[in-house]
Formats: structure tokens, sequence, C-alpha cells
């Protein structure tokens, strides 16, 4: 928006050889008056003027100040104001004096304008969390039809493909688009804020759909490995880097340890598909200001990997149970991130797919290893 609807042409005037004390009560009353002699302008004067340069006549105290024109967005005279650590600005158009800009004027704009976002956004994300609910309760309620019969199992495929994919990636791309669009302004920072939780939610429905469609094609048998030689320095520092900006929101520590002389022989989609579900759970219920650390090294002839935390740990019958698909449950992380339990399932499927085994060690307080092997590649 432009500041020509905030310019003011009804204004106090005085003659630059008057003496200050004339002006005060002006300036104390308005904060500006204009100096003219006879038609020639010469400028505006401010309280701030006769504070830093403090004299008897006007034109001694005077101070220039930038100009702008009608057409100035209102942001960018708002900046100036800033820099230049004034409150009234003269105006300008075609080299002529028209008026004065307050930065009150442009400052209850502002507080109104952002309220009135603010409360646009807060009714979309509120939209959006009772759609995400709405999804995951269709989630829920898709994969228990599947386990009950088998022959649901194309179906939900076809669901997962196109009508909860579809509307997820749009969320996805439209609040990367609004946060990009916002960023940079400090205006905006409440409603960026905002944009960032719609995010994380629409991350966690994302991540949900994908590992019901990767336990889908384990379980009927459609994921089929093929093997390579993979250095898994690059696999890891891959994934890590993925996952740094999630654990850094939750101030989680996260590094890596490799040899970059470790080669594996495997399928390098299931690796990292393993990587993300353990590198996702350790975030999930790894508490602020933790830390997790990922390692590899050889294994006898196979390669051994290690996603350890400093989590909540898990009991003796949660590590029995936890890789097996009939134990499966939601789990809700230490800030309430929510998940449909089917990742370590898909894990140890994909694992043992290669001729790997996957286990935990942990118990509950300190933190869990989560561990596996891959062939190795010498």
């Amino acid at each position: 928006m432009k500041i020509e609807h905030f310019i003011k042409n009804k204004y106090e005037t005085v003659d630059p050889y008057s003496g200050i004390t004339r002006v005060k009560e002006n300036l104390l009353r308005d904060n500006v008056v204009v100096i003219k002699d006879g038609k020639e302008f010469f400028g505006i004067l401010t309280k701030n003027d006769i504070i830093n340069k403090q004299h008897n006549l006007v034109i001694d105290c005077f101070c220039e100040k930038d100009k702008v024109s009608p057409d100035c967005d209102i942001l960018d005279a708002f900046q100036l104001m800033k820099i230049t650590k004034t409150d009234v600005l003269p105006v300008y158009d075609n080299n002529s004096f028209v008026g004065v800009l307050h930065k009150d004027d442009l400052l209850d704009y502002l507080t109104e304008a952002n309220i009135e976002l603010e409360i646009k956004v807060k009714e979309r994300t509120k939209e959006l969390e009772q759609a995400k609910r709405s999804i995951e309760d269709r989630l829920i309620d898709k994969t228990s039809e599947v386990i009950k019969g088998n022959e649901s199992k194309n179906k939900l495929l076809s669901i997962l493909a196109h009508d909860l994919r579809t509307p997820m990636n749009s969320i996805l791309g439209f609040s990367e688009l609004l946060e990009d669009e916002l960023s940079g302004t400090k205006e905006n920072s409440k409603v960026i804020e905002y944009l960032k939780y719609i995010r994380k939610g629409a991350d966690q429905s994302f991540l949900l759909i994908n590992s019901l469609l990767e336990w889908h094609r384990s379980i009927n048998g459609s994921l089929k490995g093929k093997p390579e030689k993979i250095a898994i320095h690059e696999c890891l520092s891959e994934k890590a880097e993925k996952y740094l900006a999630i654990a850094t929101q939750k101030q989680i520590e996260l590094n890596y340890h490799i040899d970059e002389k470790c080669f594996a022989y495997t399928d390098p989609n299931m690796l990292k598909t393993v990587l993300r579900n353990l590198i996702s759970n350790a975030i999930k219920f790894t508490p602020r200001k933790g830390k997790i650390s990922l390692t590899a090294c050889s294994y006898g002839e196979n390669i051994k990997l290690t996603v350890s935390d400093t989590g909540i740990g898990l009991s003796a019958n949660q590590k029995e149970e936890i890789f097996h698909f009939n134990a499966i449950k939601t789990s809700i992380g230490t800030e309430n991130e929510s998940g449909l339990g089917l990742g370590l399932s898909i894990c140890k499927e994909l694992v043992e797919k290669q001729g790997g085994k996957i286990w935990v060690e942990s118990e509950p307080g300190k933190g869990s290893d989560f561990i596996f092997t891959v062939p190795g590649y010498n």
C-alpha cells in the first residue's frame, strides 16, 4: 500500500528566522512545523531537531530530512524513518512540497493490518489442523480396514496415492510459498511462526502417508531391492543434513562419525528409508537439548550402522515388541509428535530383505541405540 492516504497537508508554518521559543508549543502538540519564507519552502522542523541542535533561531535548529514521494510504499517509508531516526518525513511530488508523513499514522495502520492478518492466519491454521486430524483419522481407519481384509490393499494404495498425497503436497507447497513471501519483515514474524506450525504438521502427515505406502509395498512383495556399492559416509551425511533443520528447531545436537572408506553392498533406497525412519524416531523421542549420533563401522563381513539418542528410552517389554507388526500402536513424541507406529516394522522388513539384522539397546530414561547391519563391499 502507498503512503498517499496518510499524507497530512494541514500543518503549522513558521518563518525560518523566528525564535525557537515561539514554536516549541506547536512542536510539543504536533511534533512538526513547516519552515517557509514567503513561498520559499525550507523543510520541516521536529522535536528531535531542537533537542539535537539547540539554538535560538529556527533556521539554526533545522536539519535536512530524507524526502519521500506519494507513491512510496508504507513499509519502505517506515523503514526509512527507522534508519534516519525521525518520526516525520516531508513528502514531495515532482519536487514540490505537498505535506508531511507521521510515523504514528503508519504504526496505527500496520498494527491494525497485522492484527487482521493474524486473525485470518489463526482461522486458516485451525482449518488446516482440522483437515490434518481428519486425514490422520482416515489413514488410521483405512489401515484398520487393510489389516482386517487383504482385499482392501489395492484400494488403500489408490487412496494414498491420489486422495491423500495430492492435498498434503498442496498444503506443504503453499505454506512454503507463504513463508518465503512474508519472510524478512519483523511485522510478519507472528504469521511466519504460524506457518511453521502448519508446515510441521503437514510434514508429519506426509511422513505417515509415505510410511503406509512403504509398508504396503513391503507386505505385498512389490518392494524389491537392487543392491549396489554404496559409500556409507555419503549416505549418512545426506540423511543427517536433511534432518539437521528439524533437529535444530528442537534444539537437538545431531552429528555423525563415519569412516570414508566404509562401503556397503545394498539397495540405496532401502538403506535411506531405514535411516530416515530411525533418525526421525530419534528426533521424535528425544527431548530438547538432547543429542543424536550416527555411526558406521566394519562388522565382520558386514557394515554395522547405529543411530544413538539421549531420548526417553525403552522398557524390556517394548524392546521385545517394537519391531513386530502385530504390536504396532500409535506413539506420541516428547512434543506431541504423532505417528502410526509402522516405521520400525518397515525397517525390520527392509533390513532383513538385504540379509541384515536390526536390534535395539536401551533402558528407560537412558536413551536408545538402534543398530542394524547390511552386507559390506570388499
